[in-house]
């Protein structure tokens, strides 16, 4: 959105060639060290499956959260 309204003839594009690359995908049960290095600037977030099911998002702030024991 916010590359749309810096560039508005973006919105005359396809959306496949504007969108960013896919967010990874984790198992719920991935232990947080060994998500932390998936999180990156470029995948700031991650979304999390269950049995084959997409059921949520984590994202950096989170894993930082979860390590200084806010969480």
């Amino acid at each position: 959105m916010t590359r749309a309204l810096g560039q508005p003839s973006l919105l005359d594009r396809p959306v496949r060639e504007v969108m960013d690359p896919p967010l990874p995908v984790v198992d719920a049960q991935l232990p947080t060290e060994r998500l932390a290095p998936i999180l990156t600037r470029e995948s700031p977030a991650a979304l999390v499956q269950k049995d084959g099911q997409l059921v949520g998002i984590v994202s950096r702030y989170d894993v930082l959260q979860q390590l200084i024991g806010t969480r």
